[in-house]
Parts: structure tokens; sequence; C-alpha cells
């Protein structure tokens, strides 16, 4: 991307073009302000993690899902092997929502049962999908790409794999409260008059919760890449006019102005 503003970079003065031209400034300063030196947050910004009471359900799933993690991190040699990364990428796609999770384990259980090998570059993934300026969309495509990883020549055996897959998919369907989703409902109850705009990093999770909020609450919107910008135009239009909720990806950040 820098490229497309100094066409004479390379590998070699990367660093040189980095040190003058790039400024990093840390979320926790106080003083963020625009080019102008305007507050770019006119507004205070409260942070607050809010700590869940899970089920017994929920906390067997979560569970067993830990134990899968570090199974398969476990007979790796390093993070950058083929089980490494799955089973890093599962840990953050069930932390998401079960929904999510349980969505990522059926399509791994689909791609082993297929024998369906790729042949991947493991490190320039892994590099991507902890780039920043990755947005939701872009995750989710990297995210489909190794969850199809069937690494030949390591030992272990891929049924014990789908057994285990199996064991958890129906575990997670056995969940009858989602306690993540109760809690974002009582947030949303007690914020009156308000418009509420819930980013998240995949588009599993968005259309997830968009279903389940619309039914109690007829105006929420959804915004998510697979929309054109005409679209996303007019969702946006619409929840500024009669909307209560915007759910998206980090479509919304990149290249909608909420303001």
């Amino acid at each position: 991307r820098l490229k497309l503003i100094f066409p004479s970079l390379t590998e070699d003065n990367l660093e040189e073009y980095l040190k003058k031209y790039m400024i990093r400034r840390k979320k926790k300063d106080d003083d963020v302000t625009d080019i102008n030196g305007n507050p770019l947050f006119p507004y205070d910004v409260i942070v607050e993690t809010i700590k869940l009471d899970v089920t017994k359900e929920e906390l067997e799933f979560y569970k067993g899902v830990e134990n899968y993690v570090k199974n398969m991190y476990g007979k790796s040699e390093n993070f950058n092997s083929p089980r490494g990364l799955v089973a890093t990428i599962m840990g953050r796609l069930v932390s998401s929502s079960y929904y999510t999770g349980i969505n990522a384990m059926e399509r791994r259980k689909k791609r082993i049962a297929e024998k369906t090998i790729k042949s991947l570059n493991l490190k320039e993934l892994w590099n991507e999908l902890n780039d920043n300026e990755l947005m939701g969309e872009e995750i989710d495509k990297i995210i489909d790409e190794l969850l199809s990883i069937i690494p030949e020549g390591e030992s272990y055996n891929l049924q014990e794999e789908i057994e285990e897959l199996d064991r958890l998919i129906n575990l997670g369907k056995t969940i009858n409260v989602d306690s993540k989703l109760e809690q974002l409902k009582e947030i949303i109850k007690n914020i009156e008059d308000k418009k509420i705009v819930i980013f998240t990093s995949f588009i599993d999770t968005a259309e997830y919760l968009y279903r389940e909020l619309l039914k109690i609450y007829p105006g929420t919107y959804l915004a998510i890449g697979k929309l054109d910008k005409n679209q996303l135009q007019t969702i946006i239009k619409d929840f500024r006019e009669k909307g209560k909720i915007l759910i998206g990806t980090d479509v919304l950040n990149e290249s909608l102005n909420l303001q």
C-alpha cells in the first residue's frame, strides 16, 4: 500500500521511509487531535470491561475448546506450524461468539473429511492476519484458508480430530443461553434515547448479533463488506434517521463517516 504513495519504496529502504513519514499515536494518549488541533473525540470516552457469569453448558464448551487448542498447539513444533495456526484461530473465533466458533469447527471438519489440502505460505498468512489494517472481510478470507490446512507429514490422526470436533460441535449446540448476548441485551436496555454502534471482528458474529437483536429492536441495521458502497451509505442514512442499533465489522470505521 505504501508503494502507491512512494513508488521507489523497497524492502531495503522501508525502515528509512517509516522513520521519516510515520507517526504513531497510542490510543491511551490523552490529547488525540486532528491536523487542525481539534479534539478527535469531543466527548468523554469510557472503557469498561464487563465480567460475565457463564452457564454450566457454556463453561463446559469453552473448556473443551481450550483443551482442543492446547492439544493441537502442544503437539505443534511452533506457532507457525499448520496445527498451531488452526488452534490459535479456533480460539479467537470461539472467543468472539460460540455461534461463530461452531461454524468454524463445522467448516474445519468438512475440510478434513474432504481431505482438502492446500499449499499455503503460513508465515505470510499469519502476518496478514495480525495486520491491524485488515478489515473484517479480509480477515475472514484468511481464516477460511487457514481452516483448510491439513498438514502432511505430521504425526497425528485426522480421524481423531474429526471426532473431537464432532464432540465440541454437539457440546456447543447444547447451549441454550448465550450469556454474552444476554449481557449485551441488558446494556442496550439501559441505554435510553441514544443510538448504539456495535463493532465485531468477524462477519459470522455480526450477522448472528443482527439476527438476534432484530427480533427485539426493529431499528437494527447491519453493515458488512459484503454490501457495496451505495448499500452501506443507505444503511447509515436509515440508521441516522430511524435506527437504534448499527452492527458491523471494521468496514464502518474504514470507509464510512458516522459523525
